[in-house]
C-alpha cells in the first residue's frame, strides 16, 4: 500500500490472470516442508506454481521480456513459524528453503526478501498444546524462532549474488 503498488492476484484465483505484475502464492500455514503443512501450499508447491508463472510469461510475452519481469521482480518468502513449530515436534532439515531460492534465481530471480516470525512459543494454539496460561510461553519455540530471526540478519550465500 505505501509502495503504491497493485495487489498481486492469487494464482489459484478462478479465471483469466494478468502475471506481468506479480503474482501471490501464499498460503496460511504453510512450511517449507511437505511434513510442515501437507494441506498446505508448501514452499515446493508454491515454487511449481512459480514456474508455471514463469513459463506462461514466456509464452504472453518474448523471452527478453519475461526475464526482466523476473529479474526486476522481488520475491518475498515468509516461511518459517509452521517450520519452527514443527521441527519441535521432530521434523529436521530446515535447509531446503535455501534449494527453492536457487532454482527461482536459475529461473532469473535476483531480489530476495524474507520476512521474520513473531513470538511463536506464545501463541495460543502451542501455550494450549503445552497446557501454558498466563504469560508462560514455550522457551524452545521461543529460542528458536529468535535464532531463526536473527540468521536473518546474515549475509546471504554466493548464490544469491547476482
Amino acid at each position: 500500500m505505501y509502495l503504491n503498488l497493485p495487489l498481486w492476484e492469487p494464482y489459484l484465483q478462478p479465471g483469466s490472470h494478468n502475471f506481468s505484475k506479480g503474482a501471490n502464492f501464499a498460503s496460511a500455514g504453510a512450511g517449507v516442508l511437505e511434513e510442515s503443512s501437507p494441506d498446505r501450499l508448501y514452499s515446493q508447491k508454491q515454487l511449481k506454481y512459480f514456474k508455471e508463472v514463469a513459463n506462461l510469461l514466456k509464452q504472453q510475452l518474448c523471452d527478453a521480456e519475461a526475464k526482466k519481469i523476473l529479474a526486476d521482480a522481488i520475491y518475498l518468502s515468509s516461511f518459517g513459524g509452521v517450520d519452527c513449530m514443527t521441527f519441535i515436534r521432530s521434523i529436521s532439515n530446515p535447509t531446503e528453503l535455501q534449494q527453492r531460492e536457487h532454482e527461482i534465481y536459475e529461473m532469473g530471480g535476483r531480489k530476495f526478501t524474507f520476512q521474520n516470525v513473531g513470538p511463536l512459543g506464545c501463541t495460543l494454539g502451542m501455550k494450549q498444546e503445552y497446557d501454558l496460561s498466563g504469560g508462560a510461553c514455550v522457551e524452545v519455540l521461543q529460542e528458536i524462532a529468535s535464532l531463526h530471526n536473527s540468521l536473518l540478519t546474515q549475509p546471504v550465500p554466493n548464490f544469491l549474488i547476482p
